[in-house]
């Protein structure tokens, strides 16, 4: 789908709204159109913007931002005949067009994502340098994710597009989320009062004599029947209070204080 410049950028045959989208797609179109004018600020057409969407503790920021995308693949799997790339995602950017998704999973999630321009690539390597070759794209191209694409896809990625000048922008798309929507800074202050709530719990649990283990499920209890979620429950007590978790493998214990 390609639009004019000055256009409406909202997909058509998406639902504007869904359950499993945190925001109306008008959000992510005033995303995209402030991204667009920063590319050209900095001059350029075209950016690819690489993320790592498996695990917690990934680059899923800038992908996550632009295109409400999430791997459900594991970001622990080798390399394989099959796959290439697993749990690496990519978005192109280019001036007066939707963003095109470049995943590695097969079925596009209409009712998640937010874009209707999406490609699964069980190597989606070689889908964004086919997707570049289709656009006819060469020159001076802005690449967001040099802190997060292995080496090993880079020089894939490098070898496969000859007429292409990299130039590494890591900061494109950060500096456009430095500039919060009253959407998103209500979205933090729902999830800063659900997170008081449970951590309220866990100290309870923990003052009262249970196991951190206990403390983590009581906090844990409310985020889930809130329908939240958690990158780690981080406790610690007694002489390992100076770390930040008991456990680093689980983030604590099964011990009481």
């Amino acid at each position: 789908m390609v639009k004019s410049a000055g256009a409406s950028l909202i997909p058509k045959g998406i639902e504007r709204v869904t359950a499993l989208r945190p925001f109306p797609l008008e959000e992510y179109q005033d995303r995209w159109a402030r991204v667009h004018e920063h590319m050209r600020s900095l001059g350029y057409d075209i950016a690819v913007i690489w993320g790592k969407t498996s695990g917690v503790y990934e680059r899923a920021g800038d992908t996550l931002y632009l295109t409400n995308f999430f791997s459900t693949h594991s970001g622990q799997e080798p390399d394989t005949v099959l796959w290439n790339g697993r749990s690496y995602s990519a978005v192109i950017m280019q001036l007066g067009e939707v963003p095109e998704l470049i995943t590695d999973e097969g079925e596009a999630r209409l009712d998640v994502i937010a874009t209707d321009r999406f490609q699964g690539s069980y190597n989606p390597v070689e889908g964004v340098a086919s997707a570049l070759k289709s656009r006819k794209a060469t020159g001076k191209v802005a690449f967001v994710g040099s802190d997060t694409l292995p080496l090993k896809y880079w020089l894939q990625l490098e070898k496969a597009t000859p007429g292409i000048e990299w130039v590494f922008e890591d900061d494109l798309i950060r500096d456009v989320r430095l500039i919060k929507s009253p959407r998103e800074l209500a979205l933090f202050e729902e999830a800063g009062a659900l997170v008081t709530r449970a951590e309220t719990a866990l100290m309870q649990a923990l003052i009262a004599g249970k196991t951190e283990a206990d403390a983590a499920a009581a906090g844990g209890k409310i985020l889930l029947e809130a329908g939240g979620a958690w990158h780690r429950i981080a406790i610690s007590h007694g002489e390992r209070s100076r770390f930040l978790e008991s456990d680093p493998v689980t983030g604590f214990s099964v011990l009481a204080p």
